[in-house]
């Protein structure tokens, strides 16, 4: 009997735009689950120069019938969209690989990087687009797992190889005003609205400087605050200034002024358990 406990913990970062799944298995003994039955055939490639390697890749996924395997060398990164495999589950230890994987369209296909020799490693290929991470030490049933994981739209890694890759995309990536960030959410009438609060002018002047009534600046502070997830005027010109401490920051965490990666890695942390144990 095989028996599967799995956590599941969803991260997006508005910096980076990374949206991640994470999702931690506890295994028993026995032979993996049975694969769901559907009619959808995926191509399944095997990026190897090393015919040992691709023999024992085709021997650990060679009980799902919805897989067509194939293989090849590193030639298979670059066929064209239309061509190319659903998933490519990539030696890693082909020379110049990850450069190579980070050239692939976003459209391409799903790569898993096998035996991966460490987690260094494992975050920069994670980086050059990666969805799977297998290391050495894995069991190899769990290629097959990985594959219908990143089938999914998910990510199959290690926590901490995931939180990692991402903290390393939250600190390379460029930090946009905080107006910005906060004009973007925006219409065009709300943003007019937007910015004159900030300078101060109460809702009578905004509204004479607009051309609105009192009454539409007000409708507009309301839909600008629900927006925001901003909570009075004092909150929002926090957000649009980027004010970096106070209660506003406080009213406004996680929306215009985001927390710094390690609060949000706090944040991520808390969110996450360990699965319990498979008696």
């Amino acid at each position: 009997m095989y028996d599967l406990v799995t956590t599941t913990c969803t991260i997006f970062d508005e910096f980076t735009g990374w949206m991640l799944i994470v999702r931690t298995a506890g295994r028993s003994m026995g032979r993996p689950p049975p694969t769901e039955p559907s009619m959808t055939r995926y191509r399944v490639s095997i990026v190897s120069d090393d015919a040992f390697f691709i023999e024992g890749v085709r021997l650990a996924i060679h009980s799902v019938s919805l897989y067509v395997v194939s293989d090849g060398g590193a030639s298979l990164l670059e066929m064209t969209a239309a061509h190319a495999p659903d998933v490519l589950l990539i030696d890693s230890h082909l020379e110049g690989i990850l450069e190579r994987c980070g050239r692939i369209k976003d459209d391409g296909p799903k790569l898993i990087f096998l035996s991966v020799p460490s987690d260094a490693w494992a975050v920069d290929a994670l980086a050059a687009g990666g969805r799977g991470i297998i290391r050495r030490a894995d069991p190899a049933t769990d290629v097959e797992r990985a594959i219908a994981m990143v089938l999914k739209g998910e990510v199959w890694a290690p926590r901490h190889v995931v939180l990692d890759t991402w903290k390393r995309q939250r600190a390379n990536a460029p930090v946009e005003p905080r107006a910005a960030w906060v004009e973007r959410r925006l219409s065009f009438r709300e943003r007019e609205v937007v910015r004159c609060v900030a300078t101060g002018m109460s809702n009578k002047e905004l509204a004479d400087r607009l051309g609105i009534t009192t009454a539409t600046a007000k409708a507009h502070l309301t839909n600008i605050f629900q927006k925001l997830g901003v909570q009075g005027r004092g909150a929002l010109t926090a957000a649009y200034h980027g004010a970096p401490q106070g209660t506003a920051h406080r009213q406004v965490v996680g929306l215009a002024l985001l927390p710094t990666p390690g609060e949000r890695l706090v944040e991520v942390l808390r969110s996450i358990r360990r699965p319990k144990a498979v008696s």
